[in-house]
Parts: C-alpha cells; sequence; structure tokens
C-alpha cells in the first residue's frame, strides 16, 4: 500500500520544491526501515522485506481441505510451527528463511494442481473480508452493513474530492486487502482500514456532499 502512496505522491506532486519534499518523506522510511532490515538480514543471512512468514501463511490457507475462514481450517493448527512439534523442528533444522521458502513452494504447487479450487478459496475470501464469515452470521451482519454504508458513501463524496484525495481513501481500500485475498481469512486482518469505512459510513449523515478531508493546497 505505502509504495503506491509514494508512487502517486511523485507522479502528483508538481515543481522541483515539492518531489524534494516527496523524496525525502520516501528517503526517511528507507531510514527508518533500515535498522530492522539490517536485524532481519543478520539473523536469517538473507535479505527480507519487513516480514519472512508470507510463504507460511500463503500455504495455511491453500492446501488440502483448505478453507476460506482460517478458523474453519481443521488442520490449520498442525501446519503451523507455533502449534506443532514437527513443524517448529522443521524450522529449526532448516532455518527460518529456508523454512519459508518450502512451504511457499508447497503452496504454490498446489495452487498449480488445483487451480479451481484456488480461485473459489480467492472468491470465497474477497466476500470474507468486505462481507464478513456466512458461518458466523452475528460477525457478518455488522461486517457486511459497514461495506454497503461506506460504498454509498464514497459514491456520493468522490465526485467532491480532489485526485490526491481519491487517492488517500481509494489506494488503501484497494491496495491493502490483496494480500488477504490469498491467505485465510482472520477478522483482525480487515481492522486497518475499518477506520476509513466508518468514516466513509459516517459521511452519509451528512445533508449535503462535504468534503471528508480538508481541501489540499497545491501552492
Amino acid at each position: 500500500m505505502r509504495p503506491w502512496i509514494a508512487i502517486f505522491e511523485l507522479w502528483w506532486v508538481k515543481g522541483r520544491r515539492r518531489r524534494g519534499s516527496a523524496l525525502a518523506v520516501a528517503a526517511g522510511i528507507v531510514i527508518v526501515c533500515a535498522p530492522w532490515a539490517w536485524r532481519t538480514y543478520s539473523t536469517l543471512g538473507e535479505a527480507v522485506f519487513i516480514r519472512s512468514n508470507f510463504g507460511l501463511e500463503l500455504r495455511l490457507g491453500n492446501h488440502e481441505g483448505a478453507r476460506a475462514d482460517l478458523w474453519r481450517t481443521r488442520d490449520a493448527a498442525r501446519l503451523h510451527p507455533g502449534n506443532d512439534e514437527g513443524e517448529a523442528r522443521r524450522v529449526r533444522d532448516r532455518g527460518e528463511a529456508a523454512y519459508m521458502r518450502e512451504v511457499r513452494d508447497e503452496a504454490t504447487g498446489w495452487i498449480r494442481s488445483n487451480p479451481a479450487e484456488f480461485i473459489a478459496l480467492t472468491a470465497a475470501r474477497v466476500w470474507h473480508v468486505w462481507l464478513g464469515p456466512p458461518a458466523r452470521p452475528l460477525e457478518a451482519l455488522p461486517v457486511a452493513g459497514l461495506t454497503i454504508l461506506a460504498l454509498i458513501g464514497l459514491g456520493r463524496r468522490l465526485p467532491y474530492l480532489e485526485a490526491p484525495e481519491r487517492a488517500a481513501i481509494l489506494i488503501p481500500l484497494v491496495a491493502y486487502p490483496l494480500v488477504y485475498y490469498l491467505v485465510g481469512y482472520i477478522p483482525r486482518y480487515t481492522f486497518p482500514v475499518t477506520v476509513l469505512l466508518f468514516m466513509l459510513a459516517g459521511a452519509n449523515a451528512a445533508s449535503r456532499p462535504a468534503r471528508p478531508f480538508p481541501s489540499l493546497d497545491r501552492r
């Protein structure tokens, strides 16, 4: 999500000073992340972007018997080194980075062999992210209601927003959930975009269209 916002910022800003400010922000992000990147490299022996466990999460959500809702995947605990001694030994014996590559390859191998099942799981996870888990209606109803109200609010406000304001709303809503369409659904994964949904849903309470953000000064 952040790289897409940075790309938009570099494309949108006009003038040398503005572009220099955007580059300074990007440099600041690199500086802040550098200690963690060095710690990860020195610990794992190879470069890792922020976290190393995508391969594990991909396998938890994509294997024989997997369900879109990770809480309803019966063997999820057996596949996680935090719950299964055999998997923990694999991490110890192979090293974390090598283990993550192995389980990633297991997941991608299953996906290649079962494309229809993977597409069905992905579609179900998209449903879960935006409309809640169907198997838990008391949880799904407020999630679906919030999403519907947010879509209505977005439709009302979008025509009145300038490009940076639209980007500040749409990029997180589109980009953030993408990875969670590929791994098992857990409700807390969607929390970071919930604040945007509440903001857009709350916009429906206004008597007339208004900007959810102050107008941005381009001078």
